[in-house]
């Protein structure tokens, strides 16, 4: 059997971290989700990324396209994962082919996040859009994941958190 991590990121690291943070839990708490009655500041994702194999990860950020790379630190890392077929392994290959090298969604990621207003790049990517994407099209029973294109990380990490308990 294969396997498939999604890792979402809860290290400290820059500016750009914290910001994605204090956006994803003012919407979090004003949506009033909450993860186990647990402050959302001790648990809050900035970032999310899949992998098949251990030690890399796919991700694309501000900084690099979508492609693989070495995971930095492990322990600034959430994972959560899953069993899937060889139908279900094949597919997600076929993806990652297909989607490497795609950039960062900076104009996706400001007007779905910031303004609300629905808009979606055929070619362009923002980490959490990417990952319910992958999600949905290999087949896992998502809760809904894949519904939402512009997902926010802190909202795809309590839905899958939400599958992973219940598989």
């Amino acid at each position: 059997m294969n396997r498939v991590t999604f890792y979402f990121y809860i290290g400290k690291g820059g500016w750009t971290d914290a910001l994605i943070r204090w956006w994803t839990i003012r919407n979090f708490y004003r949506r009033s989700w909450r993860i186990n009655s647990r402050p959302l500041e001790k648990a809050a994702i900035s970032h999310c990324g899949v992998s098949l194999q251990k030690g890399k990860i796919w991700e694309v950020s501000a900084c690099k396209p979508l492609g693989e790379y070495p995971i930095e630190n492990e322990f600034d890392w959430r994972t959560y994962s899953f069993d899937i077929t060889p139908t279900q392994w094949e597919r997600a290959l076929e993806i990652l082919q297909t989607e490497k090298g795609s950039l960062y969604d900076w104009l996706g990621l400001f007007y779905t996040q910031i303004l609300g207003l629905k808009r979606e790049s055929k070619t362009r990517w923002f980490c959490s859009e990417f990952c319910s994407y992958f999600a949905t099209e290999i087949g896992l029973p998502t809760n809904g994941v894949g519904d939402n294109y512009c997902i926010s990380p802190q909202l795809f990490f309590k839905r899958l958190r939400f599958l992973w308990v219940w598989s």
